[in-house]
C-alpha cells in the first residue's frame, strides 16, 4: 500500500511538469501501439476491478507475463522522467507530452532520468514475480489519469 501511494505521489508531481514533447502522434498511434515487452506474452490481468479472495481491487494498469529474458521496452518516443526502486523491483516512467508511460517490476532498468528513448528501446529486463514468471506491471495515464491500456496498445 505504501508502494502504491508513493507511486501515486510520483506520478503527480511527473503530472504537473513539462517535458516538451508534441502528443499529437501519440494520441494518432491509439490501438497500434507495440506490446510494452519484448518476445511473446500473455494478459494476465487486465484494466479495472478484480475480485481477488473475495476483496474488490482496482488494477489502474495491467499485467503481461513475458518469456524468459524478456525486456521493457518503450512504446512510442519519449522522455525519461523517473526512475526508482521498489520492493517488487525498480519503475521507468516515460513522458509522451501531457501523456505518461508506466513500466514496474524490473529487474533492472538501461535507461537514466531525462534521457530521450525511441519507440521499441529497452527500458530494462521483466523482473520475476513470486511463482518466478517474468511480469510487467504497465500503466498509461493521461496526467493522473489512469487510462486503460488495452485499448492503446495493439495485444
Amino acid at each position: 500500500m505504501k508502494q502504491t501511494k508513493a507511486l501515486l505521489l510520483i506520478i503527480y508531481m511527473l503530472a504537473v511538469t513539462s517535458a516538451g514533447f508534441a502528443q499529437s502522434g501519440f494520441v494518432a498511434a491509439k490501438g497500434s501501439l507495440p506490446a510494452p515487452l519484448t518476445g511473446g506474452y500473455t494478459l494476465q490481468r487486465g484494466y479495472g476491478t478484480h475480485v481477488v479472495g473475495g476483496v474488490e481491487l482496482g488494477s489502474k494498469g495491467i499485467f503481461i507475463k513475458g518469456k524468459s529474458g524478456c525486456h521493457a521496452r518503450a512504446i512510442f518516443e519519449g522522455k525519461v522522467s523517473a526512475v526508482y526502486k521498489f520492493d517488487s523491483g525498480y519503475c521507468v516512467v516515460l513522458r509522451h507530452g501531457s501523456y505518461l508511460t508506466v513500466y514496474a517490476r524490473l529487474e533492472d532498468v538501461d535507461v537514466k532520468v531525462g534521457q530521450t528513448v525511441k519507440a521499441l528501446a529497452s527500458l530494462g529486463k521483466v523482473g520475476r514475480n513470486d511463482k518466478d514468471e517474468r511480469v510487467l506491471h504497465f500503466q498509461l495515464r493521461q496526467e493522473r489519469e489512469p487510462l486503460n491500456p488495452c485499448s492503446w496498445l495493439k495485444l
